[in-house]
């Protein structure tokens, strides 16, 4: 099986926050080009369990694979291709329009490039003067 067509396989993802758990052991195997929906309620464990799959956020319990292999073994180059688009900005209000470029280039880049990536989408964008805000 090559990588680009790898079935991406979580197995007991369980997640807490606080004494709430928001998932319990959940299994799921997503293979290429297939569309899948996921419905529940607010505050079911959607985003959580899309967080997790990403690696946005680590499970307390499970693991994920993508082609066989454990997610976090992956490379940094490998994991850089997989991508989560979120249905609602995920902007931090609290922070500048820097903070929050380099806070996503921080989840891919490799330590220190967040800063210079962050710096080229600025520019290309022709934001620069407006990075502080």
């Amino acid at each position: 099986m090559t990588p680009s067509l790898a079935p991406l396989e979580a197995r007991g993802i369980s997640q807490r926050f606080g004494r709430k758990r928001v998932l319990k052991k959940v299994d799921l195997r997503l293979d290429a080009g297939e569309i899948v929906g996921l419905v529940g309620a607010n505050g079911a464990g959607k985003t959580t369990l899309f967080s997790i799959l990403t690696g946005l956020l680590p499970a307390d319990e499970g693991e994920r694979r993508l082609a066989g292999a454990p997610f976090d073994d992956l490379s940094l180059e490998r994991r850089a291709r997989f991508a989560y688009v979120a249905h609602r900005p995920q902007i931090y209000l609290g922070l500048s329009a820097r903070e929050n470029l380099d806070l996503y280039a921080s989840l891919r880049a490799t330590v220190g490039a967040e800063t210079e990536a962050s710096a080229a989408v600025l520019a290309r964008f022709g934001l620069a003067d407006a990075a502080e805000l």
